[in-house]
């Protein structure tokens, strides 16, 4: 009977216990934080002593070797590495030069070809030779005989006229032409004279001044007529460089 009553009062007493529990508010209950890690301990050097300060010790720069001189390189053509882009070249500057310049006239030259000129007309074969007035006029001069009173008068004269003919040139163009002879004889008076600047003589032509132009004008000298004077006439030759003129002047048959 007693134990009976002991376990009614253990069933009150459990079920105060649990409506106390469910009728009395409940609060949560706080949780401890979990322990923090320790840190990894870390291994410090003990700061190392400044080393000692330094002497700087100023020194001269080194000496730049020798510059030695090198050529440019030159490529011979076709051994131009590949994808090399051709420099063109440029053009050398050209300077201009002068043409030369004739020479002045050699008189000794000019009367060396006058004697080879006539040397051949009298070595062509008389049947060979073709009607030329000059070469029949220079043969008829060689034949003749001079009239000494006319010809000493004549020659003074026509030597004059064109000695003063040439002097009046153009200043270094009488260096050009030459007189080379002027002789009269009993009919005929024979002038030699040479010219060896080709450029000059084009020139002079245009001005009047070519010596066919200065025979011709004789015509107009006063002593012209006073000597007899009726005609003349010119033969040009060209050789080595020469323009060779022989002219004569013929004496009228009625002889002052």
């Amino acid at each position: 009977m007693r134990h009976q009553r002991l376990l009614v009062l253990c069933a009150l007493i459990a079920a105060a216990s649990v409506w106390l529990y469910l009728a009395l508010p409940r609060t949560p209950v706080a949780r401890a934080p979990a322990p923090a890690a320790a840190p990894t301990p870390t291994h410090v050097h003990p700061p190392k002593p400044a080393p000692p300060p330094r002497e700087v010790v100023e020194q001269a720069p080194p000496a730049l070797p020798p510059t030695i001189p090198v050529a440019p390189l030159v490529v011979p053509p076709g051994d131009e590495p590949p994808h090399a882009e051709a420099v063109p070249a440029e053009p050398e500057a050209v300077a201009e030069e002068e043409p030369p310049k004739t020479p002045p006239i050699d008189a000794d030259h000019a009367a060396d070809l006058f004697a080879d000129l006539l040397a051949q007309q009298e070595a062509e074969p008389e049947k060979d030779r073709l009607p030329d007035t000059a070469r029949e006029l220079w043969k008829r001069f060689d034949q003749e005989k001079p009239d000494d009173a006319w010809s000493a008068a004549a020659t003074p004269k026509l030597q004059g006229s064109l000695d003063e003919w040439i002097g009046a040139l153009p200043e270094g163009a009488g260096d050009h032409v030459a007189l080379v002879h002027v002789e009269c004889r009993a009919s005929l008076c024979q002038v030699l004279a040479a010219d060896n600047d080709f450029a000059g003589q084009a020139a002079r032509a245009e001005g009047g001044r070519e010596w066919q132009q200065a025979v011709a004008g004789l015509r107009n000298q006063s002593w012209w007529g006073d000597s007899g004077f009726t005609d003349m006439t010119t033969q040009v030759v060209t050789q080595d460089g020469y323009v060779l003129y022989t002219t004569y002047l013929l004496r009228g048959s009625g002889k002052p």
